[in-house]
């Protein structure tokens, strides 16, 4: 199942993705669902999805897509997690996962554009795998990790490299991932969530980036260090996840600040794909300087 969230002719709506089409999701019962993050409080499981109104929007050219989550409490990030990238960043692999965490700020959805700080010159790429949380939960363990996961989605942890890597240098507080993570409008996440039924191994989905059609990153979700489940539960030491809440687990190597390749710049596209899932595709684009 692909569920995506859209606005047709400015109506929020939830669509099913069935056999290429795009169908609006009736409301069941008493329930009118107008985002995913309703859908997943609700419980997917306890959805008829054959409740569907057949009608074919994408056609209508008036689809505009959404977050696949608009509105999570938590979006958890895992860095350095791939061993790939952790080369390149020339660090020993990490023994125990390093999240840090993003902003609703910073959402957008998968063909929005992306904000460059006015005054940023080295705003980066990550292709990331993203979690969706489809169940409440605390203290999860390893073993029942993926009882709790509703399905997956692609996002891009675009990252403004100056205030995450060099704000902070000779000042002895290390990165300073609050500015350099949440920026505005910086996290493309979706097209869809797509449940774990059509993902039956997101353990080896193949990772690709694109800027301007030039290959920047290719990785595979084999590479991370520390798989779904850990993620997972090590994310819930201590800490409630709920449904909508996201882990987005990392990114394979080929990052600008570690490769030497150019950063972003006003009118850069950036397609990132991953297997099963689709595809974001984002126009680069430079904000205003304030006046």
């Amino acid at each position: 199942m692909r569920l995506a969230n859209v606005i047709i002719e400015g109506k929020p709506s939830v669509v099913v993705n069935k056999g290429g089409k795009l169908l609006s999701l009736k409301s069941i019962g008493d329930n009118e669902f107008t985002k995913t993050d309703e859908l997943l409080e609700f419980g997917l499981s306890n959805l008829d999805f054959t409740d569907i109104d057949a009608t074919d929007i994408e056609n209508t050219g008036l689809v505009h897509y959404r977050p696949s989550v608009i509105a999570p409490e938590k979006i958890v990030c895992a860095a350095v997690n791939y061993r790939s990238h952790s080369r390149e960043n020339k660090r020993q692999e990490l023994t125990s996962p390093y999240f840090f965490s993003r902003f609703r700020n910073s959402l957008i959805g998968p063909y929005d554009e992306l904000l460059l700080p006015f005054n940023s010159v080295k705003v980066d790429w990550e292709a990331e795998l993203s979690v969706i949380i489809g169940k409440k939960g605390k203290y999860i363990s390893r073993k029942n990790a993926l009882d709790y996961v509703a399905g997956y989605s692609i996002s891009n942890d675009f990252s403004w490299r100056e205030q995450q890597m060099e704000a902070m240098k000779g000042q002895g507080m290390g990165s300073h991932w609050y500015i350099g993570k949440s920026f505005d409008r910086s996290f493309p996440l979706g097209p869809f969530i797509v449940t774990q039924d059509e993902i039956p191994d997101p353990g080896n989905l193949a990772i690709k980036l694109y800027v301007n059609g030039d290959k920047m990153q290719e990785g595979n979700s084999s590479d991370m260090i520390f798989d779904i489940p850990s993620l997972i539960e090590n994310a819930s030491k201590g800490i409630t996840l709920l449904p909508g809440d996201l882990i987005s687990t990392g990114t394979p190597s080929g990052v600008a600040y570690y490769s030497g390749k150019p950063f972003l710049k006003d009118g850069d596209k950036i397609r990132t794909e991953i297997q099963g899932l689709g595809y974001l595709e984002n126009l680069a684009v430079l904000e205003r300087e304030p006046s």
